[in-house]
């Protein structure tokens, strides 16, 4: 995780020097969702994600996007497996708005790659153990919509998916949804 963030704070660093050129708007955006599902008689399942992006608009309705997630999902069945998966994403995406900057609801389509890196602990009832680590690179697709409260603040709300190795067949093996706010500066 701290090569990640390590990355994500010097893009940061590159995106803040080059700014006082840029003519465009920058949008910074945070996220979290929270998930839980209990199953009874000790099993549950939860999910913490926490994402963060920075957004650059080179028109009034598109933009170019530096994201980061983190999540952490815990999967416990009694007697079958007790896993905990951390997973981080990097992703650069582009970001196409379906209606003008005047109306207060801005529906997007998102497209781009990121760089996938999970880190699995745990057993399953017989000893075994998942594998320990899986990085990918990834395509990123997703759909959302932002509500614009004022000229510079908005609550937006999106789900992405990964398709792991860019096969359109995982689409559903990785979906997150995010609430959260966009910060226009």
């Amino acid at each position: 995780m701290f090569k990640a963030v390590q990355n994500l704070i010097l893009f940061v660093l590159f995106l803040a020097s080059w700014s006082a050129k840029a003519q465009g708007v920058f949008e910074l955006s945070g996220g979290f969702s929270f998930e839980k599902m209990d199953y009874g008689g000790g099993s549950y399942n939860w999910t913490r994600r926490y994402t963060g992006s920075l957004g650059y608009h080179f028109t009034a309705r598109s933009q170019v996007e530096f994201s980061y997630g983190y999540s952490v999902n815990r999967t416990k069945i009694e007697y079958y497996q007790d896993i905990t998966t951390t997973s981080e994403l990097l992703s650069l995406s582009w970001v196409q708005e379906l209606l003008p900057k005047e109306f207060p609801l801005q529906p997007f389509v998102k497209g781009g790659a990121g760089q996938l890196y999970r880190r699995i602990s745990g057993t399953y009832y017989d000893g075994s153990s998942p594998p320990k680590r899986i990085d990918s690179l990834t395509a990123v697709l997703g759909i959302g919509f932002r509500v614009m409260l004022s000229e510079r603040l908005g609550v937006k709300t999106e789900a992405n998916s990964y398709l792991e190795a860019f096969k359109i067949s995982t689409w559903k093996n990785n979906v997150s949804y995010m609430f959260g706010f966009s910060l226009f500066f």
